[in-house]
């Protein structure tokens, strides 16, 4: 983690902060889903029995199967980090990001637990619904900037200057 002391707006305290931000709009993001997204659907190991699963071919645990495949939770997670990453990172933190947001929702489509469309479709179009009330209001930027103050004034540590 080294782009927090690189960053002259702010530092370590700043990207708590963004952090924090985007772990709550992260779990507000999750609550509705689970409370407003009634479609779903069964992955893609669940619907073709013969396919051959991740789980018999390594030695440790992972999910290859999904009655609920569609939205993809991975992705919806991974494109709201990469989100929070485009707003406020650097050149580097944002290709890193978007770099992050591939691996993170690829897998889940190689072993079958979900559809490309699960991750296309769904998880982009929740994404792109809820992230620009979060980035393109003040929201964010407020937020970041209370939980920035609170940690500098709790820990006697100011912000380095630009």
């Amino acid at each position: 983690m080294h782009f927090p002391w690189r960053d002259p707006k702010g530092g370590w305290s700043r990207w708590f902060g963004i952090g924090v931000t985007m772990v709550l709009t992260a779990g507000v993001t999750a609550l509705l889903v689970r409370f407003l997204v009634t479609y779903t659907h069964e992955s893609p190991t669940l619907r073709y029995p013969d396919s051959t699963r991740i789980t018999e071919l390594v030695n440790f645990s992972t999910k290859a199967v999904s009655n609920s495949s569609f939205p993809g939770d991975h992705g919806i997670m991974a494109m709201i980090f990469t989100g929070f990453m485009l707003k406020f990172g650097d050149r580097l933190v944002r290709a890193l990001s978007l770099v992050v947001m591939i691996l993170a929702a690829a897998p889940r489509v190689v072993v079958g637990a979900h559809w490309f469309t699960d991750i296309l479709v769904g998880s982009l179009a929740i994404v792109l619904l809820i992230l620009p009330w979060v980035l393109c209001t003040p929201l964010a930027d407020r937020c970041t900037n209370a939980i920035s103050t609170y940690v500098q004034r709790v820990t006697g540590k100011s912000a380095p200057r630009a």
